[in-house]
């Protein structure tokens, strides 16, 4: 008996080539049918930008520099938070938009989790930008989450920068105002003294510790200015208006579908369903050639 795998497909295809034709032509349009009007298609938009520097309590650096790595993978630990998920989630009302179930699924923060975090990727590009891809059914929206998410980091990460200004600050102001007070002290002596050099003559004990003090008392002035400069610089950055990131390109609406890719999925589907028609054709011509040899 041959084996049924010799028998030629060819001859199976041509001899059954019109209802394979129709077969086919039914699979590709209802496929196309299901994928295009079924399936809920999918978008994705990108936003792309730079982390910038921010400057330290004492240095002024320009915002448009770009930040070092350890300030990217801080940006990214931001943008993975749950803190950011959550600005988000309340912003755009995700838990009704997604139709997250909060009566009757006990683990849906687990299921908004995950269908937050598989619809939004952050990755670093090959020039070490930040890329925020967002996939929704909503070109619009998808657009509009990646830059709220980019946006709301950026925020999050100046938020971050002034709570730890603060202590700097703290510390500059203790430090600036206990100088004030040593100054006033000094101050004072020298007042006294200068009276009581008044009265004792210009070759006096109280005329040496006037000079004494006097060079002590612009010495500590000279310091005390220094403080204060420090503190207002601390200050100063605390108020200040600085940029977080740095801008490549805003998330726009793509119109082209990332899935499904309908020209693919129909031609998948036609291949496989219409191959596995002809085998079982060609099986079936097998077995009643044999029945016919025996």
């Amino acid at each position: 008996m041959k084996q049924i795998d010799s028998v030629p497909f060819l001859t199976v295809i041509l001899k059954y080539k019109k209802p394979l034709g129709i077969l086919a032509f039914v699979i590709a349009l209802v496929t196309v049918f299901f994928t295009k009007f079924v399936v809920q298609e999918r978008f994705d938009s990108e936003a792309i930008f730079y982390v910038t520097k921010l400057p330290e309590p004492e240095t002024i650096l320009p915002p448009q520099e770009f930040a070092e790595d350890e300030d990217t993978e801080g940006m990214i630990q931001i943008l993975q938070s749950k803190g950011l998920r959550d600005s988000v989630v309340k912003h755009f009302d995700l838990i009704s938009y997604y139709e997250i179930d909060t009566v009757g699924n006990k683990k849906w923060v687990d299921a908004l989790d995950k269908k937050f975090f598989s619809n939004v990727n952050v990755e670093t590009t090959n020039n070490d930008a930040i890329s925020v891809k967002v996939e929704d059914h909503s070109p619009e929206k998808a657009a509009e989450l990646a830059n709220y998410i980019t946006e709301t980091a950026g925020k999050i990460r100046l938020t971050l920068f002034k709570d730890f200004l603060k202590g700097p600050i703290t510390d500059r102001k203790k430090e600036y105002l206990a100088k004030v007070k040593e100054v006033d002290v000094l101050q004072t002596k020298l007042v006294t003294l200068g009276q009581a050099v008044q009265t004792a003559g210009t070759y006096s004990v109280e005329a040496v510790n006037y000079e004494r003090i006097k060079k002590e008392f612009e010495s500590e002035v000279s310091r005390m200015n220094e403080l204060k400069n420090r503190y207002d610089a601390a200050q100063s950055h605390y108020n200040g208006s600085f940029t977080a990131i740095y801008w490549v390109s805003k998330a726009e609406p793509k119109y082209k579908k990332v899935f499904p890719k309908i020209s693919v999925v129909t031609v998948l589907i036609t291949f496989s369903i219409t191959s596995l028609v002809i085998l079982l054709l060609a099986i079936k011509e097998r077995v009643e050639d044999s029945l016919e040899e025996e």
